[in-house]
């Protein structure tokens, strides 16, 4: 009885673990699904995406869960598509996002390939669908296409909430660690830059190289593939993969040493003994670099290596050499795993001559100056009788005594100038100089794709490496002066068209210099102001159309211009239409929007300012709701006269809350309009002698507007809210307001109109011209307008008279919160994170605290000022706003940034060890704890046994 009590609690305990994965399996879901792109006007159906999600708070296998495939439901049938994994986890309550591989083709959406969770072939259409099954055989979730009519860079979108789908306009497809790929490219925020690019995507073409093979084993062994590492670097080769010719990859893991070979074994799927293609790609899924052998097809078998059998290996002439033609390259040789190649049947092969150094573009005559030269890197001479040099367009020079000298002393140069060879170089466009013993094996060969700049050379640098040189050495040893390249200036704006006062960010991201050379950022507005640095913002006082202009300067004085063309306009609700203003006419001069009793008593006023009759029939009477009513044919305005027009005929009923009445005439041009926010009960909308338009208790349909002077103040009170600054984010645009606070950000730290009030924070925009003296601390009464930018509410001001500094208190503390905690109800507020710096870039830093990041902006260059670096924990003080999707923290200046320690290597990756285990350590208690009670349980049995 005992024995079951105890395997009942056993089983009791265990059932809770066993089932988590059985709950969860019921929980992915797909959420976003698109079948195809548009490119330059064309349809693409082969780059497409399913995005994953997991509901539950269980991190799930994927690859466990489903296996390798993904079901794709076609038009009469479905079809299954191997999925290659970058990672197989999906964490809980995220995403996973799968691409197609055609992906990496596109002119535009390429870097989607870099977001992927996992890749596959492409077969998504409008007509079909995909399914997600269970390795046995259940069906998690499935989505039809054709049930919704999908457009080219449309996507099917889930409403995680709902559960029901949206045809999604801009795609946004989400991965497993929450970045986010927005198809849109009309965006009207800044671009946030990116962090920095991982070292993989700075591995070029042939920098690593397949360098030996054996396709044929002998009896016993398996293939095998070594890589070798042309470069003086070592190379982290974790997420890099060969592919085969039948689709199937193998990743490696681990680090190749400069100079250094890799062998990969175990290869997935088999290389065929008659021939094959060999990949070798980057976890972007750039190709490296590829071998083709034997009688695979890719489209010339001429340049194909040969095949190898058994006991003997495919092996390059000389270790990491590669000149992309594989016939060229590769030879049978004896199998040598992780070291220097053994070339069969060489015979007088001669290695150790190079190609040194090429002139295509002399300055002068071509004919006469163009040079090829070799160099002899052994200790003895060699006679290149019989050699022969070939060019891209299969030009042969034979190296012949007859013409020119052909030995070669040891360590020396021999030059063969044009006139001589009549191998002509392209000075634009790619060519290449191969030189072949007479036997027609490949011993060296160098290629170029730029442009050949006057009286520049192509030369081997101490490192073997081809750079391209100011100092031309035929004939000596080179000397390495690179030319300098002018950098490329590019500006990004939010947007081309403003308002005076508005806020706008300039971004110079997609600049570059060539050489890699560090950068200056001259902004040139076109208003008289200039500013430096990579990311600026400026406001605009003046409506008129700017040039601005952003000059990038290399260290050498080398530079470039841009310019983009910002239209600034007159702020629409500064608008005002004085009566003696000639160019216009006609006027609202009266509207009566919120009668006592029965609303059929609103009406609109307009008044004939000129000096003749006016005929206005079939003008346009609106409001924001967009129901027009049409004057009627052959009505006339007399001089200086009003015409009345009530709710009863026009149909427009005038909003209490806010509206916006038009006039326009007959080709529907905007004559007038008048807007308002609250309307008061009884009082009407009236325009005084100076054109203002302010509310009045006293009604004139039809006549002279009248004014009380002293119910003005009785006026403002119905109109003006007075309220806390926590009530401002629940306001109506356009809401009339008086409020106090303590300033927390002066004007002229963001921009020159610009402060931010303290407690819940608010922005506050000074629209006029003569901006008081205000410091942190001072406490405000102001009165405005709520105005709202970028998702930030906040109070426009319009006169320095609506503006009073009620005193100076002690300056605000910024309020102390975790990165977690961020979201909405803190924009505009001063706060303070601290956290880990991950990345430095330019004018930003990111911030990470427990798993969750923020992006940071400083106003000055940061690591000029600071000494913090990467790694670094510290305390940021900054206002925070939001820019698209991305929360942002400002800071107001270098104090409030604050270093907390610099980082402990040893005690930071115990604990990360310890978290990265501790699922482990909690699983190997509990078996232990099984195994303990199981054998407990026999040894009690076998006693019972024996007595």
């Amino acid at each position: 009885m005992k024995r079951k009590i105890l395997l009942f609690l056993v089983l009791f305990l265990l059932f809770p673990v066993l089932n988590i994965e059985a709950h969860s399996l019921k929980n992915i879901i797909i959420s976003e699904v698109m079948h195809g792109i548009r490119e330059d006007g064309k349809n693409y159906a082969s780059c497409e995406f399913i995005e994953i999600y997991n509901l539950t708070s269980q991190e799930i296998d994927l690859k466990e869960l489903i296996g390798d495939k993904i079901q794709i439901i076609t038009k009469s049938s479905t079809t299954s598509r191997y999925l290659t994994w970058k990672t197989n986890v999906i964490e809980k309550n995220s995403y996973f996002l799968i691409v197609s591989k055609e992906c990496s083709k596109s002119k535009y959406y390429s870097q989607l390939i870099s977001l992927a969770d996992a890749t596959y072939s492409a077969f998504l259409s409008e007509e079909g669908g995909v399914r997600i099954i269970k390795n046995d055989g259940e069906i998690l979730d499935e989505i039809l296409l054709k049930e919704n009519k999908i457009e080219f860079n449309q996507s099917l979108e889930r409403n995680l909430e709902t559960g029901e789908f949206f045809i999604q306009n801009c795609p946004n497809p989400t991965n497993s660690k929450n970045e986010t790929f927005y198809f849109c490219s009309t965006s009207t925020t800044p671009t946030i830059p990116s962090q920095p690019t991982p070292i993989f995507s700075q591995i070029s073409p042939s920098d690593i190289v397949i360098n030996e093979f054996v396709p044929d084993p002998v009896d016993g062994e398996e293939e095998w593939i070594e890589l070798y590492n042309n470069t003086d670097k070592e190379i982290d080769l974790t997420g890099f993969y060969i592919e085969e010719g039948s689709g199937a990859q193998t990743f490696l893991n681990g680090k190749i040493l400069p100079k250094g070979f890799f062998v990969v074994e175990k290869i997935k799927g088999y290389l065929n003994n008659s021939g094959d293609i060999i990949f070798l790609k980057d976890p972007t899924e750039k190709i490296i670099d590829k071998v083709t052998y034997g009688n695979w097809n890719d489209g010339n078998l001429e340049d194909n290596a040969p095949t190898a059998k058994d006991p003997y290996s495919i092996a390059r002439i000389i270790d990491g050499r590669d000149s992309d033609e594989d016939n060229l390259d590769f030879k049978i040789a004896n199998p040598t795993k992780g070291t220097f190649n053994q070339i069969l049947n060489l015979g007088n092969f001669i290695s150790g001559i190079v190609i040194n150094e090429i002139l295509p573009n002399p300055k002068g005559d071509d004919s006469e100056k163009e040079f090829i030269e070799l160099k002899n890197l052994n200790n003895f001479e060699v006679d290149l009788e019989g050699w022969y040099l070939q060019d891209s367009s299969n030009r042969k020079f034979i190296i012949s005594s007859k013409k020119i000298p052909t030995k070669i002393p040891k360590n020396g140069f021999l030059v063969i100038f044009r006139k001589d060879s009549k191998i002509a170089l392209n000075n634009s466009g790619e060519d290449c100089v191969k030189l072949f013993q007479p036997d027609k094996t490949l011993v060296d060969s160098v290629c170029y794709s730029e442009e050949a700049l006057e009286e520049v050379a192509f030369a081997r640098n101490e490192k073997g490496e081809f750079e391209w040189t100011e100092i031309l050495t035929p004939g000596k040893e080179n000397e390495i002066k690179k030319p300098n390249k002018k950098p490329k200036a590019k500006i990004f704006v939010e947007k081309n068209k403003i308002l005076v006062g508005e806020e706008i960010f300039f971004d110079r991201s997609d600049s570059f210099d060539p050489d890699g050379d560090n950068l200056k950022f001259l902004w040139d507005f076109g208003d008289g102001n200039k500013k430096e640095g990579a990311y600026v913002f400026h406001t605009f006082s003046e409506p008129k159309k700017y040039k601005v202009t952003l000059k990038v300067e290399d260290e050498r004085g080398a530079f470039d211009v841009a310019e983009v063309k910002i239209e600034v306009s007159k702020n629409k609700d500064e608008e005002k239409y004085y009566f003696d203003d000639l160019s216009g006419k006609l006027f609202i001069s009266e509207i009566f929007p919120n009668p006592k009793g029965r609303d059929d008593q609103e009406f609109i006023e307009i008044f004939n300012f000129s000096d003749e009759t006016l005929d206005i029939s079939n003008f346009i009477l609106t409001d924001k709701s967009q129901r027009e009513y049409k004057i009627k044919e052959g009505t006339k305005i007399e001089p200086k006269s009003f015409l009345v027009f009530w709710k009863n005929e026009t149909k427009i009923s005038l909003n209490n809350d806010g509206d916006e009445v038009r006039l326009l005439d007959s080709n529907k041009k905007l004559i007038d309009k008048v807007f308002y926010s609250k309307a008061p009960e009884g009082l009407s909308l009236s325009r005084t002698e100076n054109g203002e338009m302010i509310w009045t208790e006293i009604v004139t349909p039809g006549k002279e507007n009248e004014f009380l002077k002293e119910s003005k103040e009785k006026i403002e009170n119905l109109i003006i809210k007075n309220v806390g600054l926590k009530e401002i984010k629940n306001l109506n645009l356009k809401e009339k307001v008086k409020t106090k606070g303590v300033v927390s950000v002066e004007p002229g730290v963001f921009a020159e109109n610009i402060l931010y009030l303290s407690g819940s924070g608010i922005k506050v925009k000074f629209n006029f011209q003569e901006i008081p003296k205000i410091r942190v601390g001072d406490e405000l009464e102001i009165l405005g307008e709520i105005f709202e930018e970028e998702g930030e509410k906040g109070i426009e001001v319009f006169s320095k008279e609506n503006v009073k500094i009620l005193g100076h208190k002690i300056p605000p503390k910024p309020k102390e919160i975790k990165i977690e905690e961020i979201n909405e109800e803190f924009l505009s507020s001063l706060i303070k994170i601290k956290g880990e710096i991950t990345e430095i870039k330019e004018n930003f830093i990111w911030l990470k605290e427990n798993e969750k990041e923020i992006l940071i902006f400083l106003k000055e260059k940061f690591k000029e000022n600071k000494n913090f670096e990467k790694g670094d924990s510290i305390k940021v003080a900054g206002i925070l706003r939001k820019i698209g999707n991305q929360f942002i923290l400002f800071t107001r200046n270098l104090d409030d940034l604050e270093l907390i320690q610099k980082p402990k290597l040893k005690s930071s990756l115990n604990e990360s060890i310890f978290q990265k285990n501790s699922k482990l350590i909690l699983a190997g208690i509990l078996m232990l704890l099984i195994g303990v009670i199981f054998v407990f349980l026999f040894k009690k049995k076998k006693f019972f046994l024996k007595a």
